[in-house]
Parts: structure tokens; sequence; C-alpha cells
């Protein structure tokens, strides 16, 4: 799976190709596509935020458990 930076890359890519042109309907589409690949590069670093937050938890769960387990 492609990295939020690729992502963010390929919409800089499009949004260059958007400005380059003097089709309207060429820089629609790309500026379209453009906003696809930030919206995809948001998505993966909300995936990348939520899987740290889930490891994060699994973690103080086995600390609390671990403490728990012990006696004071």
């Amino acid at each position: 799976m492609p990295s939020a930076t690729e992502y963010k890359e390929k919409a800089a890519e499009f949004e260059r190709m958007a400005r380059a042109t003097r089709d309207p309907i060429l820089q629609a589409r790309f500026s379209n596509i453009a906003g696809s690949y930030r919206l995809l590069a948001s998505e993966r670093e909300w995936l990348i935020e939520i899987d740290a937050e889930n490891k994060h938890a699994a973690w103080l769960s086995r600390r609390v458990g671990m403490s728990r387990s012990q006696p004071l």
C-alpha cells in the first residue's frame, strides 16, 4: 500500500498538470484526480494513526494486566 507521502506526491503531480494545461476540461479532471490523491493520503494517515492508537492501547492493557497480577 502506498504511503501518505506517495499519495501527496501524486496529488502535487496532478496539480502541476492542471496548471500546465490550457484545456479547461483537463484542468478540472486533473484537479479532481489531485483531490482524490489528497483524500487517499488523508485516509492513509488516519489508518496509520488508528493502528498506532490500537497498538498503544494493547500495550497499555498488557501493562495494566501485568500490574494487576503482581502482588502489592
